[in-house]
């Protein structure tokens, strides 16, 4: 008898180390570059993280957030610039840092899109079934409880169990 093995590749869109913090900072920035109508989005580090962990439940310090954004940026998912600017003491003042998509980060997003797109319309699928099948059986219990003699079933019942 011989073994058959499956092997299932990772889309192209998916990053080979994806993580829930990874993909939660690319919809995060992705939503701020959006709302900024701008190439890109310049927010602080505190805000990231209370972000996080309002939105996505991932509590991270900040040391964890940097990591993080090292990663994207390292794999080409991010560009940031830092901006450090002087106050008029001539002390240094550190600005929040510009963060920008790139596009291996605006396809991931996509596929992200996509495949919520179609797990969704599933899940809406799901309970119109649930629906159908339950006023079939009520139909059902109902049509021959009520009177001695069977009642034909409504047309509608008798379309839909064709397809069942």
């Amino acid at each position: 008898m011989q073994k058959i093995s499956i092997s299932i590749s990772r889309p192209n869109w998916l990053p080979q180390k994806s993580s829930k913090i990874d993909e939660a900072l690319l919809k995060t920035l992705a939503v701020f570059q959006g709302k900024s109508g701008k190439g890109y989005c310049a927010t602080s580090q505190d805000v990231l993280c209370s972000l996080l962990s309002k939105y996505y439940k991932l509590k991270i310090s900040r040391r964890c957030l940097n990591y993080h954004l090292k990663y994207l940026e390292k794999n080409g998912y991010i560009r940031r610039v830092r901006r450090i600017s002087q106050d008029k003491f001539g002390r240094l003042k550190c600005l929040p840092t510009l963060y920008w998509l790139l596009p291996k980060a605006m396809n991931f997003l996509r596929g992200l899109f996509r495949f919520g797109r179609r797990i969704g319309q599933w899940f809406k699928d799901i309970p119109k079934q649930v629906i159908v099948r339950e006023q079939i059986e009520k139909a059902k219990k109902t049509d021959v409880q009520k009177s001695e003699k069977p009642m034909p079933m409504p047309v509608w019942v008798t379309e839909i169990l064709k397809f069942l």
